[in-house]
């Protein structure tokens, strides 16, 4: 992810303030509540907490390692994403492959072994990402998957609240894009209409 934002550090606006928190359409606020109740366990953090984030690491502030996963399949991951996201298949049912995928990043980074790393899961609105971690914790509940030192944190309304801020995204080729894949096209209608692909 370093050098994925490193990239992008002769684009002042990527990282800007610009992106102020912005209101959320009705239809979206909507979904993300019934989201936040169904998997009242997935602990939240919001689009702007990312950002906070991903800001702090691209000036190379002092801050906690993480990692950030799309659970979308490729076809909506190649639109866009935001930037340095891992591509996780939401389907997956073996959390082993995806405890594999998220200890190679981790060692990619060079993350200290033992430190803690928060996970930050996106999808399209925030329910795929919180069935993948609602997933995850039970298989470590079972000792299906050893205990790790990953922390999961769902993001609030996901890259449809993502895009409807304008906060950066790159499509499959790491280019700067404003366009969102729709999932579907009564669920793009969550989507302001100038960024649904």
């Amino acid at each position: 992810m370093i050098r994925i934002l490193r990239k992008y550090s002769n684009i002042a606006s990527l990282f800007s303030e610009e992106f102020a928190d912005k209101p959320v359409a009705f239809g979206l606020s909507m979904v993300i509540n019934t989201v936040a109740k169904k998997f009242k366990d997935v602990p939240i953090i919001s689009t702007n907490g990312v950002y906070k984030w991903m800001q702090k690491k691209h000036q190379g502030s002092e801050i906690e390692d993480f990692l950030i996963c799309d659970c979308r399949p490729r076809e909506e991951y190649v639109v866009s994403h935001l930037p340095g996201a891992i591509q996780l298949n939401p389907d997956t049912i073996d959390m082993r492959e995806v405890q594999k995928v998220l200890q190679q990043h981790a060692f990619n980074n060079k993350f200290a072994v033992d430190a803690k790393v928060k996970v930050v899961m996106y999808c399209a609105v925030g329910y795929r990402s919180s069935a993948l971690i609602n997933r995850y914790l039970e298989s470590q509940k079972k000792k299906i998957i050893d205990d790790d030192h990953f922390e999961f944190v769902n993001m609030e309304g996901s890259i449809f609240k993502w895009g409807n801020e304008k906060r950066p995204m790159v499509d499959d080729q790491d280019e700067i894009t404003v366009m969102v894949h729709p999932f579907s096209p009564v669920w793009g209608k969550l989507l302001f209409k100038e960024i649904r692909h």
